[in-house]
């Protein structure tokens, strides 16, 4: 994949200049909250590239489940001063709903996180079993 996106940027055939880094995390097992207040969800911290004039586009996927129907909870990207992406879901006590949230932000070293939170009930990010939304994927381009 790096590869093919340097060669799109150089006109083909090689890096031009060009750089792409990619970095993934993934949920480590399971993770349960019933902080009403933001937590960082475990293992899902990530250092951003650090490329000169660069972005990094950052998408954090999870699937989640709330123990009250009708509660919602907050997945959101955050950079360790400021939220930079919230989604709020109202969940369902039956279902487990894959939650996204998605940001760009400069490839400048800094750390981004996922962070959780609920207004009501427990939480549960299911980073085991069978879960097919797990990951934090952030690709720097400059």
């Amino acid at each position: 994949m790096t590869n093919c996106i340097q060669a799109a940027f150089s006109g083909g055939g090689g890096a031009g200049g060009v750089t792409v880094e990619r970095v993934q995390v993934a949920v480590e097992g399971d993770f349960t909250t019933t902080s009403s207040s933001l937590v960082d969800l475990t293992s899902m911290t990530a250092t951003l590239p650090n490329i000169d004039d660069g972005f990094a586009t950052i998408g954090a996927s999870a699937e989640c489940r709330i123990s009250i129907a009708e509660k919602s909870y907050k997945f959101t990207l955050h950079n360790g001063a400021t939220v930079l992406s919230r989604n709020p879901q109202v969940g369902s006590s039956e279902e487990r709903l894959p939650t996204v949230a998605y940001y760009v932000d400069d490839a400048d070293g800094g750390t981004i996180k996922v962070q959780v939170s609920t207004n009501g009930g427990t939480l549960s990010v299911y980073g085991s079993g069978d879960s097919t939304h797990k990951t934090m994927d952030i690709l720097g381009v400059g």
